[in-house]
């Protein structure tokens, strides 16, 4: 038998020579860059001229999309949720079940742009908006400051909303505006609204029908209120999906996918314990916000609402006891709180902070709104686990699309 060569050490492997970097070479007939800028500002400054503001320069403008303003929701908390409160010139959906508090957030974002000198519409679909509760919140009715706006169908609001807006942007150029829409699902669309007074509605159609008009007018409005410099708040009731797997049925908004789609920003609201001294509990989760600096993460936050609006300094006051341990602008000693401002200790109850200290510290509320947004935006809020939309809630609207 021959015998088996023996394998010694193995040899080690030539050194390679490092890795050159690959020289660039400009494209063949490339312009050089300083000519090419000049030639860009050329181009731009002519597409202006044909069409005002077509084309815009990067480098020295920015969009007409940005956006500039903000307009308070009543609440810090979700405020610092929404990057700053509703925006001008996008589309931001609130949608919950029944008593949660969204028309509540309405009548605070209602209020708080009539303080900027802007206006508001409230497109009333509902016919259930309650003025003395709003003048309560800080709404006033008198003057330019807002206008309500009964609409029966789908198409006649969205006609409001064109013509209004139109209206008002010629009569108060550079004004801001408001149009909120509560609620969009009790609108039907006009085939809808004629088939229910000859008693031949079909609900299966009319929810299709009203998911396809609402993609063909999302479509125009998402560009139409960057022009107008209006916010448009679009309120939405919810319904009960299919129950699968032992899970509990997930809520959906209604009106399809065109909704979800165009909105810069979607609230979902749900409610929590009711406190007897502060109002009911809310939970905000943000589902959606394609605004500056926000994350993909699902963020929620809590406030009270009470008889008078939302409670924002005890919102504030819980979040930082109960979710910021390492803050150190108050401590709960057991029923007391303990306030250190500016090496002076104030204490009090709960209950009593608005008397016992914020009328003794005038910035009391401003140093409060600090300290949350410190802790906010270093991650202290609370993080939720996004969900899966339902299986049957994609078919439906697959359907109706």
């Amino acid at each position: 038998m021959p015998k088996s060569k023996s394998k010694g050490p193995a040899k080690p492997a030539p050194a390679r020579a490092p890795a050159q970097p690959a020289k660039i070479v400009a494209w063949p007939g490339a312009p050089d860059a300083a000519k090419a800028n000049k030639a860009q500002q050329r181009s731009l400054a002519s597409i202006k001229t044909a069409a005002e503001g077509a084309a815009v320069h990067l480098a020295s403008e920015g969009l007409a999309s940005d956006v500039t303003l903000y307009v308070p929701t009543g609440s810090t908390m979700l405020d610092l949720l929404l990057r700053g409160g509703v925006p001008v010139g996008r589309i931001i959906e609130i949608y919950g079940r029944e008593g949660v508090g969204k028309t509540t957030i309405v009548a605070h974002v209602i209020a708080n742009v009539q303080r900027l000198g802007g206006r508001a519409v409230l497109i009333d679909s509902e016919a259930s908006f309650y003025m003395k509760r709003a003048k309560r919140i800080g709404v006033n009715a008198a003057g330019y400051g807002l206008e309500v706006m009964p609409v029966k169908t789908m198409e006649e609001g969205f006609a409001l909303i064109y013509k209004d807006a139109a209206r008002f942007t010629k009569d108060f150029p550079g004004v801001p505006s408001v149009i909120v829409w509560d609620t969009i699902a009790a609108a039907p669309t006009q085939d809808e609204y004629e088939a229910i007074l000859k008693g031949k509605a079909k609900y299966a159609a009319g929810m299709a029908a009203k998911a396809r008009e609402l993609r063909r007018q999302m479509r125009v409005l998402a560009n139409w209120l960057v022009e107008y410099n209006v916010a448009l708040v679009m309120v939405n009731q919810v319904s009960e999906g299919m129950a699968k797997g032992g899970m509990p049925a997930p809520d959906k908004s209604s009106g399809g996918l065109a909704i979800k789609f165009h909105s810069s920003s979607r609230l979902e609201m749900k409610r929590g314990m009711e406190d007897p001294e502060f109002g009911q509990l809310v939970e905000a989760r943000r589902k959606k916000c394609k605004l500056d600096g926000a994350e993909t993460r699902d963020w929620r936050v809590k406030f009270y609402i009470g008889p008078d609006g939302i409670n924002d300094r005890i919102s504030m006051l819980r979040y930082l006891i109960d979710d910021c341990p390492k803050q150190t602008f108050v401590r709960q000693k057991g029923a007391w709180l303990s306030f250190d401002i500016d090496g002076t200790e104030h204490k009090s109850y709960l209950r009593d902070v608005g008397e016992k200290i914020a009328a003794r510290v005038p910035d009391f509320d401003e140093r409060l709104a600090q300290a949350v947004r410190e802790q906010f935006l270093t991650g202290t809020a609370a993080v939720v686990e996004p969900e899966r939309e339902s299986e049957d809630e994609e078919e439906t609207e697959g359907e109706e699309s």
